[in-house]
């Protein structure tokens, strides 16, 4: 799977506040990502969302935006 799939797969299951949790099912169940809507986020803040993801970093940054 690309990983531009990945996220497109995701889906805003709620928001409370400035989060959303955005969620996806696979054959190993669902995968929950808290992820901030902030204008940027910390370094350390993305590193939790690309670790939670199940994304390799290096497929991270080669994801173009949406």
């Amino acid at each position: 799977m690309k990983p531009a799939e990945f996220f497109r797969r995701m889906v805003e299951m709620r928001r409370r506040g400035s989060h959303m949790a955005m969620q996806k099912t696979d054959v190993r169940g669902f995968l929950t990502v808290l992820v901030p809507d902030h204008r940027e986020l910390r370094k350390g803040t993305v590193r939790s969302i690309i670790r939670q993801s199940g994304v390799s970093r290096a497929v991270f940054e080669d994801m173009k935006p949406f």
